[in-house]
């Protein structure tokens, strides 16, 4: 992936207790996989979508979240969980997903934990990142992520609503307009006309 913009993510440690403790294994696969699935779904609708309109953080969290809610049946699982259910999401979007994948260019664990990244669509990487809690520096292309704990807390909470209620798509939108507006960036809504899978008029 020459010549793409590389974007540096400080993943936040987390804090919940008296004392920072450090990222664990499986809280840095669980925010990897969170991201890629996210990246992948953004390329996915670019790609889809009618050609005059456009990606955005509403659209690509409404795609990744009801999408993985429909690859399980609610009869096959005891609790919904979003991160089991995003692997079977990622597992049957794997021929339907065919782009670039995200590629990390450097790790360093000096506190914070500091990965360099790289994709083929800046935008689209950058709305993964924005859906998921992000704030981005545009003038150096850093980012600052809350704990990881937190934000697969929030998604998780915003995907059993999302789930409880598939058939209503009021109670969709409600609970994807409650998640976008907590996130620091809903201002990158503005790149474009897309809202709620439609142009604007």
């Amino acid at each position: 992936m020459f010549n793409n913009q590389i974007i540096s993510i400080e993943v936040s440690e987390e804090s919940n207790f008296s004392f920072s403790r450090k990222i664990t294994v499986d809280e840095m696969t669980e925010f990897l996989k969170v991201l890629s699935s996210s990246y992948k779904t953004a390329q996915h609708l670019s790609t889809t979508l009618d050609s005059e309109l456009e990606v955005n953080i509403d659209s690509c969290l409404r795609a990744l979240l009801v999408n993985t809610s429909q690859t399980v049946s609610k009869s096959n699982e005891v609790e919904p969980s979003f991160i089991n259910d995003l692997n079977s999401y990622n597992y049957f979007s794997a021929y339907a997903f065919n782009h670039d994948e995200l590629e990390i260019v450097s790790i360093n664990y000096n506190s914070p934990l500091k990965i360099e990244i790289t994709g083929k669509s800046l935008r689209n990487l950058v709305i993964a990142i924005a859906l998921m809690g992000g704030e981005m520096s545009t003038g150096d292309f850093s980012v600052k992520m809350p704990g990881i704990a937190d934000m697969i807390q929030k998604l998780s909470t915003t995907y059993i609503e999302i789930k409880k209620f598939s058939n209503d798509q009021s109670v969709i939108d409600k609970e994807i307009g409650k998640h976008v507006g907590t996130l620091p960036h809903t201002d990158i809504n503005s790149f474009n006309a897309l809202k709620n899978g439609v142009q604007k008029t």
